[in-house]
């Protein structure tokens, strides 16, 4: 069974992408099949540094469990009814694409 970890808070600055990288690569280190996705889409640091980890593990020839990081899908605006939030689909869609 799948379980999803939100990790959250309105403050910048407050350590939530050090927090999920490293509940995240712990989970694969324990033998989890760990998904995340990046909710802040302007500054992505947990993106980022799931991506830089992936490239430096290739680069040293290291094979350290790996978390798949996931983009939030696009959503055609007009597939949307009134007062529908566009985020809140793409959101439902990168998660119904993870269910599997």
């Amino acid at each position: 069974m799948a379980h999803i970890i939100v990790v959250g808070n309105e403050k910048g600055g407050a350590g939530k992408s050090t927090v999920s990288m490293h509940v995240a690569t712990t989970l694969a280190r324990l033998g989890h099949k760990v998904a995340a996705l990046d909710l802040d889409l302007r500054q992505r640091s947990m993106g980022r540094y799931l991506e830089n980890r992936k490239d430096f593990c290739v680069k040293s020839g290291l094979d350290l469990p790996m978390v798949e990081i996931h983009e939030l899908p696009e959503i055609d605006p007009a597939s949307l009814q009134p007062g529908e939030n566009i985020y809140d689909h793409r959101l439902s869609a990168a998660v119904s694409a993870l269910e599997p």
